[in-house]
């Protein structure tokens, strides 16, 4: 489907070209392609809305469900799921979409996302979830649950990613990267209850690349869970947080959550063991299983940081200078 000519328009992304509402509706995409949405400046929209609504009280909530085809090359959010209905995405593409939302790829709002496969890649969210610039956008995905807390847990709402996914190459306003921005649990919340606020990790998950995660939340600050019980523990190395502000580590209880880079050690020590091996060792940080290390030469960073899930790492020094 090619829309050439037709020029859509909203204040608010609560519609589509192509609309879903209402219990026990559903909408099924196998293939072909869905192109050339445009957009009136500064207006919102949508290809695909879908929104619970009125209808008979045992019927289920709408879903779209893509199986394969693509969504791409539209001036506008290419799935915009709302108030408890669900997008299940099992194959397919979802590409290239500029949006005047966040969310260019999928805008959630009270909404179900499950990626189980396909991409999402290479779709820009003009808007930021807040005017605050510290704040995510959201190119890939946005999943905005404001409200009270109890709006969160009894809407079931959140993101669950499971199987290999690609889901990156996404951008904020600036171009730079940001595939989820994501609400995120406060220190000390529950993620089984609020796990709204989070992504879930689901059966066999893989990325094909690192995906670039960020915030939005006033709170947003050390210890903050974004990633609930990210089993099996490898998963960690497919995300990445969007600036050099924060890190990816694991808590005692599996979730995955940011710290601060500059979070500093506990009484740090670092010894000559052999000729050209150092051995850094520091005291354990409760509530963490993994710490993040970074050697310096000279004043500059050397290869990627490393990391460890007990209190010492072995560093191997290859060229003499300053570290």
């Amino acid at each position: 489907i090619t829309y050439q000519g037709n020029v859509f328009g909203q204040a608010e992304p609560t519609s589509g070209a192509i609309k879903v509402l209402g219990k026990g509706s559903s909408f099924t995409l196998n293939g072909g392609t869905i192109t050339g949405i445009q957009v009136t400046d500064g207006m919102q929209h949508s290809v695909v809305y879908v929104k619970n609504g009125t209808g008979e009280s045992n019927q289920p909530h709408p879903t779209f469900t893509m199986n394969g085809g693509k969504i791409t090359g539209n001036e506008c959010t290419a799935v915009a799921v709302a108030n408890g209905a669900t997008f299940t995405m099992k194959d397919g593409e979802i590409s290239d979409n500029i949006s005047n939302n966040p969310g260019a790829g999928v805008l959630s709002r009270w909404g179900i996302i499950n990626i189980q496969g396909g991409s999402i890649s290479n779709n820009q969210a003009l808007v930021r979830v807040s005017k605050n610039a510290n704040y995510g956008a959201g190119g890939g995905i946005a999943e905005i649950t404001n409200g009270s807390s109890s709006d969160v847990s009894s809407a079931n709402t959140g993101i669950t990613l499971s199987g290999q996914v690609d889901i990156s190459g996404n951008q904020d306003p600036e171009g730079n990267d940001d595939d989820i921005v994501i609400v995120s649990l406060q220190t000390g919340m529950d993620p089984v209850k609020f796990k709204g606020y989070a992504i879930t990790i689901g059966e066999n998950f893989s990325a094909q690349n690192p995906i670039a995660l960020s915030i939005w939340g006033k709170n947003a600050s050390s210890g903050l869970a974004v990633i609930h019980k990210a089993a099996p523990d490898d998963c960690i190395q497919y995300f990445r947080y969007v600036t050099d502000a924060y890190t990816i580590c694991r808590n005692s209880g599996d979730d995955i959550v940011l710290m601060k880079v500059n979070l500093a050690p506990i009484n740090p020590h670092w010894e000559i063991t052999e000729r050209g091996v150092v051995k850094a060792t520091w005291e354990k940080a409760e509530s963490f299983k993994d710490y993040s290390l970074q050697l310096y030469k000279d004043g500059n960073p050397v290869g990627e940081p490393l990391t460890s899930s007990s209190t010492s790492k072995s560093i191997t020094i290859q060229e003499p200078g300053t570290y």
